[in-house]
């Protein structure tokens, strides 16, 4: 192509001035441009995101409780369609002494699955360790709600969570795609 593209025109007349396979004009919403066929087409978005739901802590918490509790601030309610759901949850805790493990667990509508805990073990103490939980699932049409338990799952001491500093934060994403 010698000649700039400019965008005075519409996209599709400025492309095909240019690219003999192009029959698009620039993607709507619900659509992505897709190569099919030898040709740059808008289709529609398979899989694209009908809403998000989050959360975010950003306070610092603790807990030496041996049973699962609530994660503050780590609940989404989310009115979807039967539709698949993606989770992400992802925070940074530290223990107070060495060889105490902390456990998350997902729980969707006070439903927890046994391979939704994650432990988060640490080799020495006040040392900062990553947990992550990526989950997804096809849920039925209607209100659900998503939230996060902690707990210290082995060892003595204190799981802390300093969710006050920007880079350590705890969050929750809910994503429902269309079908």
């Amino acid at each position: 192509m010698s000649e700039a593209i400019t965008h005075k025109l519409p996209l599709k007349h400025e492309l095909a001035k240019h690219i003999a396979d192009v029959l698009i004009s620039s993607p709507v919403d619900g659509q992505v441009l897709a190569y099919e066929g030898g040709l740059w087409k808008n289709k529609p978005a398979g899989g694209a995101a009908h809403q998000v739901g989050s959360a975010e802590g950003t306070t610092d918490i603790s807990t030496t409780s041996g049973v699962l509790v609530d994660m503050p601030d780590m609940s989404v309610t989310l009115t979807t369609g039967a539709n698949r759901v993606l989770v992400f949850f992802t925070c940074s805790i530290y223990m107070s002494v060495t060889d105490t493990v902390a456990q998350f667990a997902l729980y969707w509508d006070a439903d927890m699955g046994q391979n939704n805990r994650v432990p988060a073990p640490t080799q020495a103490a006040n040392v900062i360790v990553g947990a992550m939980i990526i989950d997804s699932r096809v849920v039925s049409a209607g209100t659900h709600t998503l939230k996060i338990m902690w707990r210290r799952y082995i060892g003595t001491g204190t799981v802390y969570q300093p969710g006050s500093a920007a880079s350590t934060r705890r969050k929750l994403i809910i994503i429902e795609l269309l079908s």
